[in-house]
């Protein structure tokens, strides 16, 4: 009987030592992170070998979105995010992403994809979904949402609707505060719930829950409430497939107080089936393993492991023509300011602030790795005549001697990485506010939310998303 765990692991290859702890922990599965994978071909690899070591399969899952949640770097398709595919209006193509997305995980062994985002965009200060969402609307989140999951269900991966019962209307982010979420039971039930009635519809096999705290549901977290994961989405909403806790290992659980092993048990008494820590610690695995001993994970897994087969490799060209057009049809002028658009070659000297993504790539995955964006970016705009990139700070202040260089140049384009949540992002906007903003376009990386802070003598276009398709598409719109 396997364990209800589903454990981070260090590396990409695997060691005695990795087989000989997963054999007296019996988990369920394994969470890969970009720390587990360098190409498709190593992955495949390495999931091949701890099943054959073990001597039977495991579930193998992955956070698998599109747009700023991905874990690979190379290899499969770079897809925009899920706000893009909203904005395309045509959610066919939503369904065919999800296919792709499948195509690609099945052939390197991947069961489950923890993914579509079935929360609500909601307010735009919302740090933990953003460009997550399919929209704002219900409709569109349901209708998108539930073509994204057949694209999954109907090629050999199942799906994970999340974050059960929503959190769109969030305003900190769980993966390091409790958000609380003060919506009526009303407004939830109108609102946050029909994303995912449509995605049980649509037949996802797993929903994934939210370390949120809902006063109007229960006094408790989401994740630790008998009357949300068993009262309302098994009873009163019927669900009969898997439910997966969050990650145990988020800042909102180390904030409720709670050892992982107390926040397992509480879990597992709520009704959970599978529960989620990525942390590496062989010894945090132990003591968790150790408190849900009591609860086993139920058969359903005979079933997954059974039916999902490796498969043949997708058509990466294919796959890469979709993510051009989804990025073409998402990307949106907010604001001209003072310009006209396409810019002229030869106006004069262009300066390219792009962020230093290195300052982050712990926290995210880039096409080509944290270097390989701006090296893109600076290849590209070679055919532009006088054109200087600089990478800006995304995390520290320091500007340098930006200043002259920023009054040097004709025009500007800011590609601003989160200037709400990251300080040098936003010390480089303040600067361009000041001194250029008439000259300054600037492309919004991660969502509008940075839209309040731009001055309004400056050109503004969203491009709902960080792919080098997404960064093609907006460049496509202002350059000659």
């Amino acid at each position: 009987m396997y364990s209800p765990l589903i454990i981070g692991i260090e590396g990409k290859k695997v060691s005695r030592a990795l087989v000989s702890h997963l054999k007296a922990i019996n988990p369920a599965g394994i969470l890969l992170l970009a720390r587990n994978i360098d190409s498709p071909r190593q992955l495949k690899t390495l999931i091949s070998d701890i099943n054959q070591s073990l001597g039977k399969p495991l579930l193998w899952a992955i956070d698998h979105e599109g747009g700023n949640v991905t874990r690979f770097s190379r290899g499969v398709t770079p897809f925009p995010s899920a706000q893009a595919l909203g904005r395309t209006g045509n959610p066919d193509l939503s369904y065919a992403v999800g296919r792709q997305m499948a195509l690609e995980l099945s052939s390197v062994g991947i069961s489950i994809n923890f993914a579509p985002v079935m929360d609500l965009s909601g307010s735009s200060d919302n740090p933990g979904i953003g460009i997550r969402s399919f929209g704002e609307d219900p409709k569109t989140v349901s209708l998108y949402g539930a073509n994204f999951i057949r694209g999954l269900e109907d090629h050999h991966v199942w799906a994970c609707a999340k974050h059960f019962p929503g959190m769109g209307d969030a305003r900190l982010d769980p993966h390091v505060s409790i958000p609380k979420i003060a919506d009526s039971r009303a407004l939830i039930f109108k609102r946050h719930l029909p994303p995912f009635l449509a995605a049980f519809k649509a037949g996802v096999h797993c929903v994934m829950t939210s370390h949120i705290h809902y006063p109007a549901l229960d006094s408790k977290l989401a994740t630790f409430s008998k009357k949300i994961v068993t009262g309302l989405l098994k009873k009163k909403l019927g669900f009969k497939g898997l439910v997966i806790s969050d990650d145990l290992s988020m800042g909102a659980v180390l904030k409720s107080g709670l050892s992982a092993a107390e926040a397992a048990t509480q879990a597992c008494q709520a009704g959970h089936d599978l529960l989620i820590l990525s942390h590496p610690d062989f010894g945090l695995h132990a003591q968790v393993q150790e408190a849900v001993r009591k609860f086993p994970f139920r058969e359903k897994i005979d079933s997954i492991l059974t039916q999902r087969k490796n498969r043949k490799n997708p058509d990466s060209l294919h796959g890469n023509r979709l993510a051009a057009w989804i990025s073409q049809k998402s990307v949106r002028v907010l604001s001209s300011g003072e310009k006209n658009f396409p810019l002229e070659k030869r106006q004069g000297p262009i300066l390219a602030l792009f962020p230093k993504l290195s300052e982050v790539k712990s926290l995210f995955t880039f096409e080509g790795g944290s270097e390989g964006p701006a090296r893109w970016l600076k290849a590209r705009l070679l055919n532009q005549g006088n054109v200087q990139l600089i990478e800006t700070p995304v995390q520290n202040k320091n500007l340098g001697s930006m200043l002259s260089q920023i009054r040097c140049a004709k025009e500007i384009l800011f590609f601003c990485f989160e200037a709400r949540r990251f300080p040098g992002q936003k010390a480089v906007l303040d600067l361009l506010n000041k001194v250029a903003a008439d000259k300054t376009t600037v492309f919004l990386m991660r969502g509008d939310a940075d839209l309040k802070l731009i001055d309004s003598k400056s050109a503004v276009i969203d491009m709902a998303g960080d792919r080098k398709s997404q960064i093609e598409a907006a460049l496509k719109v202002i350059l000659k």
